[in-house]
């Protein structure tokens, strides 16, 4: 809730997630194209946003506030010229707000179909499956690569070797437990696919600065 992302021209991406209710989730989706924009960034005011979409090329993550929300459900209802003016409006806003980048610097776009229809296979498969043991060999297999070739495929593809982006999987679920259940440390471990407690603390320390405990303690819902 309250995720805020812009990504750049041809960077592919999917969402998912999980709810705990039956409520359904919510998206404000904003397109626009290269030369919808071009004009309005060859303003001398327009320097930041022109910056900020030079990074989007690697997807931007920002920290939403109620203004910022609200300006993006009120574009949802504007028309003509009004609508124009929100978008700008939108940019300028998170042109000055803290940003992280997503993809890593390693990043390649697919341009194939037929190299497209396998990552989105291979990571569908590995979206369903994360809290089993998946082994290499089984997601090669997938698509028909050996071990090797399919390490290549994946880095080159993903920006990221096979193992991490598993953990990336595991850890975001683990986070999630953590913050919206009490089950143990030990057992959502094991849930989301970790089989051995110790690589799970190394894991989790080094990917979020710190151990699951105290993890948990600093985003216990109030």
């Amino acid at each position: 809730d309250g995720d805020v992302v812009l990504l750049g021209s041809n960077l592919p991406h999917t969402w998912s997630g999980q709810l705990d209710s039956d409520e359904q989730s919510d998206a404000i989706v904003i397109q626009f194209s290269t030369e919808f924009i071009a004009p309005f960034l060859r303003l001398n005011e327009s320097m930041v946003i022109d910056k900020m979409l030079e990074l989007s090329h690697r997807g931007l993550s920002f920290e939403a506030n109620d203004l910022l929300l609200s300006k993006m459900i009120e574009i949802t209802e504007a028309h003509g010229m009004d609508r124009v003016l929100k978008l700008i409006s939108i940019l300028d806003e998170l042109a000055h707000h803290q940003l992280k980048t997503i993809a890593p610097n390693s990043y390649h776009t697919i341009v194939s179909k037929k190299s497209e229809f396998r990552i989105n296979k291979v990571c569908s498969y590995i979206q369903a499956n994360f809290h089993t043991n998946i082994s290499l060999k089984e997601v090669a297999d997938l698509i028909y690569l050996s071990e090797s070739n399919f390490c290549k495929f994946f880095k080159k593809a993903t920006g990221s070797t096979f193992s991490n982006y598993l953990n990336e999987l595991r850890i975001n679920e683990v986070c999630r437990l953590l913050i919206q259940s009490e089950k143990a440390i030990s057992q959502i471990s094991f849930e989301c696919g970790f089989e051995n407690l110790s690589y799970f603390n190394r894991v989790f320390s080094k990917k979020k600065q710190m151990p699951p405990s105290k993890f948990r303690i600093e985003h216990a819902i109030k």
